[in-house]
């Protein structure tokens, strides 16, 4: 769309999105900048030597190194994103300040180099902008030093960044209308490594992505995206509607 030029025809001043989430039906969230953590591909690439057995061992560590979440923590089960005490709705959640990274490490041997790639996210968006000179230099300071030739991002997700003005203009004036029992607080970022193609909107446009429950726990329905037993329940979308139109009624005046 944006390719076709939809921006040019519309020419839109602020952007908005809403995504169903596994919270109760008739709840709504966000927060300024990511609500999704960062979530990068990294790589090094090495001189392939003798020494390659100990050099991609010691490159699998010092990636692993990286992470500051245990094997133990419950920040890796899910359903503890929603939990009253640690979860993202508590100020002190323990889905902040976090670095992961997937032990799923791929190793690439050509004749002349070695390629090392692994999969990290973080909690804030520049939290992984200083991990390639911090890389670096560990090499440079490592008995492998004269083995290093690069590091580099070779992916990243559409990292959703909400418009900081406009999530504070809008989030209170759903909270005024509908209640401050349905707007919940967002600390933290959800740690699923998932991205939206509204990233790609909000490069060119201004705007906030939402989350909206669609949940009802007595009845056994539990709205987690992308999961098998995903269900809905329906009364959501007239809350969607109702939310959404309020709150583009109020932007407009």
């Amino acid at each position: 769309m944006l390719d076709d030029g939809l921006l040019n025809i519309i020419d839109p001043e602020e952007i908005y999105a809403l995504h169903i989430a596994p919270m109760s039906e008739g709840i709504i969230t966000t927060k300024a900048r990511n609500p999704y953590a960062d979530y990068k591909g990294i790589q090094i690439t090495l001189k392939n030597t003798k020494e390659r057995t100990a050099l991609i061992k010691f490159t699998k560590k010092l990636f692993l190194q990286l992470q500051n979440v245990s094997p133990e923590s419950k920040f890796w089960d899910n359903k503890n994103l929603l939990d009253p005490n640690i979860g993202l709705g508590n100020p002190n959640t323990i889905f902040k300040d976090y670095i992961t990274v997937n032990s799923n490490i791929a190793v690439k041997e050509g004749e002349d180099k070695i390629t090392i790639r692994a999969y990290l996210s973080a909690e804030k968006e520049t939290q992984l902008d200083s991990l390639l000179s911090q890389i670096k230099k560990k090499f440079k300071e490592s008995d492998y030093s004269d083995q290093f030739l690069d590091s580099s991002f070779y992916y990243e997700t559409a990292l959703v960044l909400n418009d900081e003005r406009l999530t504070l203009l809008t989030i209170p004036t759903i909270s005024k209308i509908y209640g401050n029992e349905h707007v919940l607080p967002l600390y933290g970022a959800i740690p699923d490594g998932r991205g939206d193609d509204f990233a790609l909107f909000q490069r060119e446009i201004p705007g906030v992505y939402f989350l909206l429950g669609a949940s009802n726990f007595e009845k056994g329905i539990v709205s987690m995206p992308h999961s098998p037993n995903f269900a809905v329940d329906e009364s959501c979308m007239k809350t969607g509607v109702n939310y959404f139109t309020s709150m583009i009624i109020e932007r407009l005046k």
